[in-house]
């Protein structure tokens, strides 16, 4: 190469992107090369002549580990944005995380589907960051939040003159996204007769503002969310099959809190450490009464409403841990489903999340009659990585005393 070796120009590769795969063409007996292209950043290499069939099956081997690099950088990215929907500790969020990422790649619609209060705009605007679209507007539409009458008018927009009141024009919501991402949250508050003329939008890629003449070309990804089984919907007729496959060709589920409740106590210190900040106040922790209280709730709000009683307790704390006064009265309420008999004081949070971790598994194990397919399946992971928890925490296959 003129002006630059091999070896320096390996280098320089791996300093602009270090996740790039290198492969080293080289001679047979050209070893010092091949073993200092290998230190400087380069995964393989061939010998000249080169056989395609060989550098095909180098590169095919490559791909797996390169995805899994890439989304492991993805996911490692979105912990940057510090948002509470990303604080985690269970593997069924790491794999809403990996489902986001492959989402974000993407320019297909995508419907998120979960709980009020799970974080679905949040996984939205996380989307269109991570996307080819990101210099694009993030145009949000929360259908509840817009009167029935009005929903047609803002989503399309309209001409002057189109209605009583209309004295100016006005660019709708789905024009306003030309270029960048729409989200519509709750979808399914949208009636049938606007879910037509969404379908069409999609189809044609075409809006027609209220009382215009003109047809106004608009390109933008469609990302959806609801907390409704639209698949029900569907087949009672609420809500147009066709545009349910439309929407939904890529599918982001997020499981609810009381599903994951080792995420529990990470999201406990997370807004602990916020608020107690933002209070300027000085809450080193739970007390041991208190933690057990946050433990064994179902958070029927989810994140949203974990959030809001720490904000809460922070602010009514009166000494340098929460304690069971600070905690509103739904939480102190004995109707939780699973009850936790050890101790946590002085245990540090990997500690509690571990004790959780075991008991959840254990739970599973015993409902599933310790068949670890179904065992693993309830629990939102692989069956893999349930015997090796198994192994960590020392149970066996159905013996002891758990």
């Amino acid at each position: 190469l003129p002006g630059i070796s091999g070896i320096d120009l390996v280098q320089k590769i791996k300093e602009i992107n270090p996740l790039v795969k290198i492969i080293m063409v080289t001679a047979l007996s050209d070893v010092d090369t091949v073993v200092q292209a290998m230190s400087r950043g380069a995964s393989d290499y061939i010998v000249k002549p080169v056989n395609l069939e060989v550098l095909l099956s180098k590169l095919e081997a490559m791909k797996p580990a390169h995805i899994k690099e890439i989304e492991m950088k993805a996911i490692k990215d979105i912990s940057n944005f510090h948002l509470p929907e990303f604080v985690y500790a269970s593997e069924k969020m790491k794999e809403v995380l990996y489902n986001v990422v492959r989402a974000a790649k993407s320019n297909a619609p995508c419907l998120i589907v979960g709980e009020t209060g799970t974080g679905k705009t949040a996984i939205a605007r996380i989307i269109h960051t991570l996307s080819s679209r990101r210099d694009g507007p993030f145009i949000d539409v929360h259908l509840q939040s817009i009167p029935e009458s009005l929903v047609e008018s803002e989503l399309f927009g309209y001409e002057k003159g189109a209605f009583t009141g209309a004295d100016r024009s006005y660019e709708g919501l789905i024009l306003r996204a030309h270029g960048g991402t729409l989200f519509i949250d709750e979808i399914g508050e949208l009636k049938r007769e606007m879910q037509v003329k969404l379908l069409k939008v999609i189809e044609d890629k075409m809006v027609r503002p209220i009382g215009g003449t003109q047809v106004k070309k608009v390109d933008f990804r469609l990302i959806t969310a609801t907390n409704r089984d639209i698949k029900k919907e569907v087949q009672q007729g609420t809500f147009r099959e066709d545009l349910y496959y439309r929407i939904n060709v890529i599918e982001i589920f997020v499981p609810p809190l009381r599903e994951r409740k080792e995420d529990i106590p990470v999201l406990l210190d997370y807004f602990l450490r916020k608020y107690s900040k933002i209070e300027g106040k000085e809450i080193t922790g739970f007390s041991r009464e208190a933690l057990k209280y946050l433990l064994k709730y179902d958070y029927p709000g989810n994140v949203r409403e974990l959030s809001n009683i720490v904000e809460r307790a922070c602010v009514m704390a009166t000494k340098n841990v929460i304690e069971v006064k600070d905690l509103p009265e739904e939480v102190l309420k004995p109707d939780s489903s699973l009850e936790f008999s050890f101790s946590y004081s002085q245990k540090s949070l990997p500690e509690i999340v571990s004790e959780i971790e075991k008991k959840l598994i254990l739970e599973a194990l015993r409902e599933e009659n310790f068949v670890k397919t179904r065992a693993a399946k309830r629990l939102g992971i692989s069956e893999r990585v349930l015997r090796y928890k198994m192994k960590i925490y020392g149970i066996e296959d159905g013996k002891g005393d758990y």
